[in-house]
């Protein structure tokens, strides 16, 4: 083994540095993302082991991040990693306080770009240690060939790039960001920048634990698409979905409920020094895209009346304002907010609606590495109108290789 590393080594340091590291080197590894989502929390393109093959033809980016994260809270939040509204507890004034530092928001990935008969395919895999358990875990695993895409990234139906730049992972709650299995289809060469997508349905259902219902497959993908207009001082996006998500009654019988919804979101240089970024959603049934209710159960639940299975309306989003001080200091502040359309049957402890505002700062300490701090606020408001309030600060620190 050592002796593979050896020579890997000595392969690495004989190639001429203009031909590793030039610009046309950098630029294809980046080509490799044709989806033009950029999350803030994404790492540079331009950092990495660069390897080229003998005919020149064919590149591989080996890079990573090395992060230290953590938070103190002043009661009334239990979660680790995020800043979940919708876990803040409104039954119990919770005083205790809790302080944690993780390292599993550390990254590793790798970028190819291999020629072949058909064209440039490009290949990218991108994992971090927040799977069960602290376990390995996929976030991006794609390939691109021509105007096509497979594998899983940035949903469709989502903007990271005007999502702003947060120490807590998930940023506010109410942004899109998901990170979907899909097929997609985007030309490049196209003078309106549009995109349309099938995507993996993974539908959060809530049924009530007193029914034995038999597990349920989905029936048909989600549809999405976006097109985005692009000026001088920045951009606008607007995104939909349609979703049809098969759900079983209780006498065992699937039912397909129609699900949609639209996302507006922007970006925008107000100057050389102010960036404005901001997301509105709305629709039926789509709330595993929205970021402070994945995984929550809100996109269908059961009426225990009608007996029947219901999508919940949601709505939400968020506005954040990002100042450059200097050269190496930046700040943003942020408000959000998520809001659904409560039914009658649902319980009064059910959630309605919650806030999240943010402010933060971020210092470059080198090229390849920053910190930052950030004071998160948080409300979480229930149908019969209790509530509880959280409290953060946290922390971030990171080197990029």
């Amino acid at each position: 083994m050592k002796y593979c590393f050896k020579l890997l080594c000595i392969l690495i340091l004989t190639v001429p540095a203009n031909d590793l590291f030039c610009q046309d080197t950098i630029r294809t590894v980046s080509d490799s993302t044709i989806t033009h989502d950029k999350h803030p929390q994404d790492l540079p393109e331009d950092i990495g082991f660069y390897i080229r093959s003998t005919d020149k033809k064919s590149y591989l980016r080996l890079y990573g991040s090395i992060r230290l994260n953590g938070a103190y809270d002043k009661g009334g939040l239990k979660t680790k990693q995020t800043f979940s509204t919708y876990d803040i507890p409104t039954d119990i004034k919770d005083n205790e306080s809790r302080f944690f530092m993780s390292p599993y928001q550390s990254r590793l990935g790798v970028d190819v770009k291999i020629i072949t008969f058909v064209g440039p395919v490009n290949l990218k895999l991108e994992s971090d240690f927040l799977g069960a358990g602290n376990s390995f875990r996929i976030r991006h695993a794609y390939g691109t060939i021509g105007d096509f895409l497979f594998g899983q990234t940035w949903s469709v139906f989502g903007d990271p790039t005007s999502i702003p730049n947060t120490v807590d992972q998930d940023g506010p709650n109410s942004s899109l960001s998901e990170r979907t299995i899909q097929v997609r289809y985007e030309p490049k060469k196209s003078l309106l920048n549009w995109t349309i997508a099938i995507e993996s349905p993974n539908p959060d259902i809530t049924n009530p634990d007193s029914l034995e219902i038999d597990p349920v497959f989905q029936s048909f993908p989600d549809i999405t698409g976006r097109v985005k207009f692009t000026f001088s001082s920045g951009y606008i996006r607007l995104g939909g979905i349609f979703r049809s998500i098969t759900v079983r009654n209780i006498d065992n019988s699937l039912k397909v409920l129609a699900g949609y919804g639209g996302l507006f979101s922007t970006s925008l240089n107000l100057s050389r020094m102010i960036t404005l970024k901001s997301q509105i959603s709305i629709g039926k049934g789509i709330s595993r895209y929205i970021t402070g209710l994945t995984g929550k159960g809100q996109d269908v639940i059961f009426d225990p009346i009608d007996k029947n299975n219901q999508l919940l309306f949601s709505f939400g989003g968020f506005v954040s304002a990002s100042y450059q001080f200097k050269k190496h200091l930046t700040s943003a502040i942020t408000l959000g907010m998520i809001r659904i359309r409560n039914q009658d049957f649902q319980s009064g402890n059910s959630f309605k609606s919650s806030f999240y505002t943010s402010l933060n700062a971020f210092y470059k300490i080198l090229e390849s590495s920053e910190i930052g701090a950030e004071y998160s606020f948080g409300k979480r408001i229930n149908k019969d109108r209790t509530n509880g309030n959280a409290n953060r600060i946290s922390f971030i620190g990171f080197i990029n290789f």
